[in-house]
């Protein structure tokens, strides 16, 4: 994983590279279909808590998001993990970025909702996701966490060597995109997948194309 992050932080079924500030850069899983039928048998949600592998004042807390007007929107999904342990590690605040609610509960959730029929359907895929910053965010609570103006979504098929990129802005209006590895590397820094060089999107990942676009 290439990009600006200066620290990964390992979970048991996720990674997660932040800056120097502690805001995360992307968060990576591996996406299985036995996993997956271990999640959907053992559903269950979690609470939100401050990653205190970070420094206060280097990691977001959860008063920056009260009244904020922004939702805690998950990069890697609760729903993906296969065990409570895994899952309740998704709600560490370094795995959460303020999202557009609507966004959050529209056309991002459908994706997530397509990644993980893929993976069912082709039986393994990597997966990441991450921010897109810009120059000058707008900021939210005591400690200044930054609002993303976008959230990208990155899926690598290894039985095809396949993939695609989804990008979609951070606003009610729920617009979403299809783009390159390489224009999400110019954008963000960030190559999903360094060393793995990624063929035509394949005919499956029109399903996860598909619910960005539609």
């Amino acid at each position: 994983m290439s990009g600006t992050a200066t620290r990964m932080l390992c979970n048991k079924g996720y990674a997660v590279g932040v800056d120097r500030h502690g805001e995360p850069i992307w968060s990576a899983e591996h996406l299985t279909e036995e996993g997956l039928e271990q999640a959907e048998a053992e559903p269950g949600r979690s609470t939100f808590e401050p990653d205190h592998r970070l420094w206060p004042g280097f990691r977001s807390e959860l008063d920056d998001f009260r009244r904020s007007g922004w939702t805690r929107g998950h990069l890697t999904p609760s729903a993906d993990m296969p065990h409570g342990p895994e899952r309740d590690e998704t709600y560490l605040l370094s795995n959460v970025v303020p999202q557009d609610a609507r966004l959050n509960s529209g056309k991002w959730d459908r994706i997530e909702h397509a990644v993980r029929d893929l993976a069912t359907a082709d039986g393994e895929i990597f997966v990441v996701t991450g921010p897109v910053y810009g120059t000058a965010p707008q900021t939210i609570g005591p400690d200044h966490v930054p609002v993303p103006v976008a959230v990208w979504k990155a899926i690598y098929d290894p039985a095809d060597r396949a993939g695609v990129v989804i990008v979609c802005e951070n606003t009610d209006e729920e617009r979403c995109h299809e783009t390159g590895r390489q224009e999400l590397q110019a954008l963000t820094g960030v190559d999903p997948f360094p060393g793995v060089a990624i063929g035509a999107v394949r005919l499956e990942s029109e399903r996860v194309s598909r619910a960005a676009t539609e």
